[in-house]
């Protein structure tokens, strides 16, 4: 019952990130970037502040924020777009737990659940407007039950509405979030 929420949740989240990219002025005549590198907008630390959906048993909605410091410009890949940065965030969740079945269903108020991931995030930068990135990492995080730690593992998109402010929208695990960026 809990996996078909879910699994509606990506592809609500994979229909914005397309209809982000058919309704961009661009997507026609997009300029490739990937081969220059450094040919994107400069920054040392790009703060995102958006909406959160915690993946539990179900989906526990909230806000958060993301810091992301800039390590190395070009990355791993010398000659291609790319940068390596190292982030942490803060992600908080409003999750109804229930248990039960029939007469004696019962349902908590709405905890605070929250999450703070650790990661590595390798950010490829394909034409002025869109970038896509990649970030392992770990997360400690309270649940219902106590602390717990857990793999941060999550592959996002990146649209660029001016020179340093960004639409960002992250598909991963323990959150799908998305929200807008300021590159400082």
């Amino acid at each position: 019952m809990c996996r078909p929420m879910l699994w509606r949740g990506r592809m609500f989240a994979l229909l914005v990130l397309l209809g982000f990219w058919i309704a961009s002025p661009t997507a026609a005549s997009a300029q490739n970037l990937i081969e220059r590198p450094k040919a994107h907008s400069e920054y040392n630390l790009e703060l995102e502040a958006h909406l959160a959906f915690l993946l539990r048993r179900n989906v526990a909605p909230g806000l958060g924020m993301r810091a992301t410091w800039e390590l190395v410009d070009p990355g791993f890949i010398r000659d291609l777009n790319n940068t390596v940065g190292v982030g942490v965030g803060l992600d908080l969740g409003f999750n109804t737990w229930c248990e039960g079945v029939a007469t004696s269903h019962q349902c908590t108020d709405a905890d605070l659940d929250f999450t703070t991931p650790t990661n590595l995030q390798w950010n490829f930068c394909f034409t002025p407007e869109w970038s896509a990135f990649f970030e392992p990492g770990i997360a400690f995080g309270r649940r219902r039950y106590g602390p717990v730690f857990m793999p941060n593992v999550a592959a996002g998109a990146r649209y660029q509405l001016g020179r340093e402010f960004l639409l960002t929208l992250r598909l991963g695990y323990p959150a799908v979030t998305f929200g807008a960026s300021d590159l400082f």
